[in-house]
C-alpha cells in the first residue's frame, strides 16, 4: 500500500524514545516532535516512576524520581486536556511507560516484584497464548479502580513473582483474582498500556505471532473496536 492509502497519522514520543514505536511506524504512521499535530502519544521505558504519582512513598528496592517524570506528566496532562477540546489523541506506554499511563489514570503499582527478567507466556482476552519478554521489577496494579475504568488484555499465565511489595513496606491486598498483568486498557485516558517490549520483538523479527497480536490490538485500539 502507498502512505496515501494507509496513513493514519502521527506519533509523538515523549522525552524522544522514538525506537518504542518502532513497531506501531509500520502501520502507517509517521514521527513528529510537535505533540499538538500528534494523534497518537508513546512513553517508552526506562527508571522506575515517582511513586508520588499514585500516593506512596519511594520503597526501599524502588529506583525514582527521576529528571523524566516531570516531562512525561506534562506530556499526559496535556493529552488529556486535548481530549477535553475534542482532538482525538491516544497514549501508548511501553513498561515505564505503561506503568506511567497505569498510575496517571489512577491506578496503582506494585514497586518490586521477583522473577520478571527473561521470557514468559501471556494469556490473553481473545484466547490466546503468545511469548512475552519481560524486564521490570514493578509491575501494573488498577485493581483499586472501577472495573468499568479498565480492561484486561493480556496477563501472565502463571504470576511468576515470590514478592509483592509497596512504599509502605507492608504487605500489598491482591484480590482473589488477580493476575500478573501484561496489557491493559484504560478507558478514561485512552491508554493501551504495555508491560513487556514489542520494540524489542520487532526488531528480532517483525512477523512473529506476539508483534502482529500486539499491531491488531493497537489498530483496534486506534479505531475504538475494543
Amino acid at each position: 500500500m502507498t502512505k496515501s492509502e494507509n496513513y493514519l497519522g502521527k506519533i509523538y514520543c515523549s522525552y524522544g524514545y522514538t525506537s518504542e514505536a518502532n513497531w506501531i511506524v509500520p502501520l502507517g504512521f509517521t514521527l513528529t516532535n510537535n505533540i499538538d499535530e500528534a494523534n497518537v502519544v508513546v512513553f517508552g521505558g526506562g527508571k522506575d516512576i515517582d511513586p508520588g504519582f499514585y500516593g506512596e512513598k519511594v520503597g526501599p528496592r524502588t529506583n525514582a524520581p527521576s529528571n523524566r517524570d516531570k516531562k512525561e506528566k506534562e506530556d499526559f496532562e496535556h493529552v488529556q486536556e486535548l481530549r477535553k477540546e475534542g482532538k482525538e489523541i491516544h497514549v501508548v506506554g511501553v513498561c515505564r511507560g505503561g506503568q506511567l499511563i497505569c498510575a496517571l489514570s489512577g491506578g496503582k503499582l506494585i514497586q518490586d516484584v521477583s522473577n520478571h527478567c527473561g521470557n514468559h507466556y501471556m494469556s490473553t482476552f481473545d484466547k490466546q497464548k503468545l511469548t512475552v519478554n519481560s524486564i521490570h521489577h514493578q509491575m501494573m496494579l488498577p485493581y483499586n479502580l472501577e472495573k468499568s475504568k479498565y480492561k484486561i488484555l493480556g496477563w501472565s499465565t502463571n504470576n511468576l513473582s515470590s514478592v509483592y511489595e509497596n512504599g509502605f513496606e507492608k504487605p500489598i491486598w491482591l484480590p482473589s483474582s488477580f493476575k500478573e498483568l501484561e496489557v491493559v486498557l484504560f478507558k478514561d485516558t485512552n491508554g493501551l498500556a504495555i508491560q513487556f517490549h514489542p520494540e524489542m520483538m520487532f526488531r528480532r523479527s517483525g512477523d512473529q505471532p506476539t508483534v502482529k497480536w500486539m499491531q491488531t490490538i493497537f489498530l483496534n485500539f486506534f479505531n475504538k473496536e475494543l
